[in-house]
């Protein structure tokens, strides 16, 4: 197989690129998304709810927030 071409190494390397970047926003994102449920938790116990209040609303965040658009629907 030939070698590549300049034109094809450079959209090679920026295929990369893009890939790469995209796997280091999604690492922010989940890090970002870890540490606000983390907090959230912290103020669930800091406001002293129930247990069963605090785990109902720690289900339906982990649901991805689907049940509360069916709650108050």
């Amino acid at each position: 197989m030939a070698p590549m071409t300049r034109a094809q190494r450079r959209e090679y390397d920026a295929k990369q690129r893009r890939s790469q970047k995209y796997r280091e926003r999604l690492q922010r994102e989940q890090a970002r998304a870890q540490r606000s449920l983390e907090a959230l938790e912290q103020a669930l116990i800091d406001l002293g709810l129930p247990e069963t209040v605090a785990a109902e609303v720690q289900w339906r965040l982990k649901t991805g927030g689907n049940c509360w658009a069916r709650s108050l629907g």
